[in-house]
C-alpha cells in the first residue's frame, strides 16, 4: 500500500518521464505492481531521511544530467547514481540561474535560516561563518545539506580569509567542492543584479535586526 506522498512522487515522475507528451495522472493505485511499490517506498524513505533534498530537483536531475540516455526507470532513484545526479544538477542550477525567481527565493530562505540560527545560538549575524560545531565550521554542514545557498557566503566580510583558515581535510570531509564552487560562482555573483542585491541588503538588514 502506498502513502499519499508516494502516490504524489509517482505522478511527478510520470509527468517527467513523458517528456512533455500527453499523459494522465494515475488515480487508482490498487493494481500497481509490487515492484513499483518497493521502489516508491525506498524513494520516500530516502526523502524522509534527507529532508533538505528537493523532490522536484531530485526527480528532474537524471533527465537533465543523463538526457542523452533517454528513458529513466523509476528504480534509478534508489541508486547512489541518482544522488550523484542530484548533487551535480543542484550545483549546475546554482551556477547558471543566478537571478532566477527560484534562486532568489532560495537566498531569502537561506537568510531567514541564518538569522534564526544565530539568534538561537546567541551569535551576531557577522559571526555566522565562524560558528563551530565540535571541530568544523557549521556553515559547511549547512551548505552540504543544502540548507543555505552558497551565494550568501559572499555577503559576509572576510569570507575568503575564513575559508582559507579552515583545514583542507575538514573542507574535503564536509563540502569537498567548496573551493571550486566559491570561485565559479563569484563572477556570476558580481555581475548579477537581483542576486547580489538580495544578499547584500538582506545581510545588512539582518545585522540591524540582531543588534
Amino acid at each position: 500500500m502506498l502513502s499519499k506522498f508516494e502516490e504524489y512522487i509517482y505522478n511527478k515522475y510520470l509527468k517527467l518521464s513523458r517528456n512533455g507528451k500527453p499523459f494522465k495522472y494515475r488515480k487508482d493505485f490498487s493494481k500497481i505492481s509490487d515492484e513499483i511499490v518497493v521502489y516508491l517506498n525506498k524513494i520516500s524513505k530516502f526523502l524522509d531521511t534527507y529532508k533538505t533534498v528537493d523532490l522536484d530537483t531530485f526527480l528532474e536531475a537524471p533527465f537533465k544530467i543523463y538526457e542523452n540516455e533517454g528513458y529513466v526507470p523509476l528504480q534509478f532513484y534508489c541508486t547512489q547514481k541518482a544522488r550523484k545526479a542530484y548533487t551535480i544538477y543542484k550545483q549546475q542550477k546554482q551556477l547558471y540561474y543566478t537571478d532566477s525567481d527560484e534562486h532568489i527565493d532560495k537566498i531569502k530562505e537561506s537568510l531567514k535560516f541564518i538569522y534564526k540560527f544565530c539568534k538561537e545560538n546567541n551569535k551576531k549575524i557577522s559571526e555566522y561563518l565562524t560558528i563551530e560545531n565540535q571541530s568544523y565550521p557549521v556553515f559547511l554542514q549547512h551548505l552540504k545539506e543544502n540548507i543555505i545557498d552558497i551565494y550568501v557566503i559572499y555577503g559576509f566580510k572576510d569570507y575568503q580569509k575564513i575559508i582559507e583558515s579552515i583545514p583542507v581535510d575538514i573542507v574535503m570531509l564536509m563540502y569537498e567542492n567548496l573551493y571550486k564552487d566559491i570561485e565559479d560562482c563569484y563572477s556570476k555573483y558580481v555581475t548579477s543584479k537581483r542576486c547580489r542585491n538580495t544578499v547584500t541588503t538582506g545581510i545588512k538588514r539582518l545585522e540591524g535586526l540582531s543588534q
